[in-house]
């Protein structure tokens, strides 16, 4: 939990995030990216993976679906920014592991 307050810390001062971007999706689309790039590079396991994807989506379902469609293009935006060697991505997994 420290590790993502951490994160999202980072990210809020992170001058390039859009400002009209909400907090709630930003999280969310982080979440995606450790995912996929937890899996792309070996650095999670599959359930694990499967795990946090389920949570984000279980977390998602009442949102309104303009909100559903945010986290798509923030994920976009984040999962070109973050490689196998991003320091947010492996720190998240490892404080979380």
């Amino acid at each position: 939990m420290r590790a993502l307050i951490i994160i999202l810390a980072v990210l809020a001062s992170n001058g390039a995030v859009a400002q009209e971007v909400s907090s709630r999706v930003k999280s969310a689309a982080l979440l995606e990216v450790i995912a996929t790039r937890g899996a792309e590079c070996g650095l999670m396991r599959p359930w694990q993976v499967a795990s946090l994807r389920a949570l984000n989506l279980n977390d998602m379902e009442r949102w309104p679906p303009e909100r559903r469609d945010g986290v798509a293009a923030e994920t976009a935006r984040q999962l070109a920014d973050a490689d196998c060697e991003n320091e947010t991505v492996k720190l998240w997994i490892d404080a979380s592991s």
